[in-house]
């Protein structure tokens, strides 16, 4: 016998709570948006750390023939040349022969700001103090930093000087021109009330004057160097923007802010590019550039002895039209900086990669949309995930996040790989963790409530194997029920009523068991209900 009709009363409430749940899973997105906004300062540390990782991971494209050259001052030039600070002669000495080997500029990272104390003149006074009389062949310089001054005006040199509010001096001006397209940089870039000088003699005989000073960061990695700052209201060219300024015989720098002609800017004003000759380096708002970090494995690095005890034949081919930074990796001179890269590294070498950077013109990029695409990436993704999750399935939720996670940060290691672009993956994390974190454990506690529900509903009325079924899909339970082709089996035992009649009731129980069992069997086993 054969019937359409076979009916069950649905769990009413599923569908409404979902809703409410899908609905919450948009609240926790917002609220995840809200605090990356609020905590978008400690984000951006965290931020810095992924695209250090990026660093590692996959360093800056190695020039093969850098335009830059790095004389080192190292421990094994301090062990032949004799103890710091070196006689300014001596120094001279150096600039002299990297002049004659054709060195497009030659700048220092570091500052003199002190008289030479080794001069011959303090010697003599003080010999004559006591009482000693020293005769001087008519003629004789009797000052190093003199000596020191001639060899700077000689050549094309950069010297260097450090911008601090700590122990500030005054500065001369800078040399090289300042030109700008749209606001004053003074009025947007951050100041400090001075610095440390060279001798005044020696900034009069230099052909540039650039700040090698890093800006202070919370870990103390360097990631950033400043192509301008402002100081005593003067703007001054960080040592790398100077250097290259020198050697291509440029009057002067032109720096380029978001309200310049032709730019729109709906935030306050910032620096956007700096111009140094026919070279243009993009920056940061506050005119800082971010340093893609190669390790420079090619450059050259030229001990500081060599220079001053060797003719230096053999050097001039690697020091000829280039750039030559004078600095040093002596512990016991302080100049050791962490980068994404290394966790000690000469900090001369970091004025080397911009450098390097700004000749090949090879840059990292932040764009102003690059904030918009990466909340954009967070919402879509958190989407997504909630349409998995309202699914109510805790393996394919799980994997969901997985796959959207690893799209997250694939879009942004491909962006960084392909185009030395900076997107930050971190939004999007924050937003899939916090929906899923708070969602996955309500959907867990609305599945197993279904479950239960449904076992107690219909755990005397139909099989096991169909109750379970049930319980795993409650979307089968439809309001109305549903209309199937069912087979309806009614079986009896032909006499029964003649038969109990005649048999004892221990005689009757047992017959019953024994045609029961079997049939019962059988049915259970095709999930029949009886």
């Amino acid at each position: 016998m054969r019937s359409p009709v076979l009916a069950t009363r649905p769990y009413s409430g599923e569908r409404p709570r979902r809703f409410r749940l899908l609905l919450a899973g948009v609240a926790m997105l917002l609220l995840a948006l809200t605090l990356d906004i609020t905590f978008r300062d400690g984000f951006s540390r965290l931020a810095d750390l992924v695209f250090d990782a990026f660093q590692r991971a996959a360093p800056r494209a190695a020039t093969a023939d850098p335009g830059v050259v790095v004389v080192d001052i190292d421990e094994a030039s301090l062990q032949r040349i004799g103890q710091w600070p070196w006689p300014r002669d001596r120094i001279g000495q150096a600039v002299d022969v990297l002049g004659g080997m054709g060195a497009a500029a030659i700048a220092f990272d570091m500052v003199f700001t002190e008289p030479d104390r080794t001069s011959l003149g303090p010697q003599l006074q003080r010999l004559r103090a006591q009482g000693i009389e020293v005769q001087v062949p008519a003629g004789a310089v009797l000052d190093n930093d003199a000596l020191f001054a001639a060899s700077i005006a000689r050549n094309p040199v950069v010297m260097g000087v450090a911008l601090s509010d700590e122990g500030g001096r005054t500065l001369l001006p800078p040399v090289a021109g300042l030109s700008f397209a749209g606001s004053d940089p003074r009025d947007y870039l951050d100041a400090t009330r001075g610095g440390l000088p060279n001798l005044p003699a020696l900034t009069d005989a230099a052909s540039g004057i650039g700040s090698f000073s890093f800006p202070p960061a919370r870990d103390n990695i360097i990631r950033t160097l400043p192509l301008a700052a402002v100081a005593a209201g003067q703007v001054y060219p960080g040592l790398g923007v100077e250097a290259l300024r020198v050697a291509q015989g440029a009057s002067g720098l032109t720096l380029r802010s978001s309200d310049a002609s032709g730019e729109v800017g709906a935030g306050p004003v910032a620096m956007t590019s700096v111009r140094v000759g026919v070279l243009e380096l993009p920056v940061m708002a506050d005119g800082r550039f971010r340093v893609h970090f190669s390790g420079m494995p090619h450059m050259t690095v030229i001990p500081a002895w060599q220079l001053l005890q060797d003719d230096g034949a053999a050097l001039a081919d690697k020091v000829e039209g280039r750039i030559v930074l004078i600095g040093t990796s002596a512990i016991g001179l302080r100049d050791i900086v962490a980068t994404p890269r290394v966790a000690a590294e000469p900090g001369v070498n970091v004025h080397a990669e911009l450098i390097d950077q700004a000749l090949n013109q090879q840059f990292l990029q932040r764009p102003d949309w690059a904030r918009g695409a990466e909340v954009l990436a967070a919402v879509v993704a958190t989407l997504l995930l909630l349409a998995v999750l309202r699914l109510g399935r805790p393996v394919l939720s799980s994997l969901a996040l997985l796959v959207l996670v690893g799209g997250v940060f694939g879009g942004a290691w491909w962006a960084y790989r392909s185009h030395a672009m900076l997107l930050d993956p971190l939004p999007g994390l924050l937003c899939l963790l916090v929906v899923f974190l708070t969602m996955m454990p309500a959907l867990l506690f609305l599945g197993n409530r279904e479950k239960r529900f449904v076992r107690t509903a219909f755990a005397r009325y139909l099989s096991p194997a169909l109750v379970e079924r049930l319980s795993q899909d409650a979307q089968a339970l439809q309001l109305g029920g549903q209309t199937r082709q069912i087979t309806v089996l009614f079986s009896d035992i032909r006499g029964f009523t003649t038969l109990s009649e005649q048999l004892s009731p221990d005689a009757l129980t047992a017959l019953l068991n024994h045609y029961l069992t079997p049939m019962t069997d059988v049915l259970l086993a095709h999930e029949a209900t009886i």
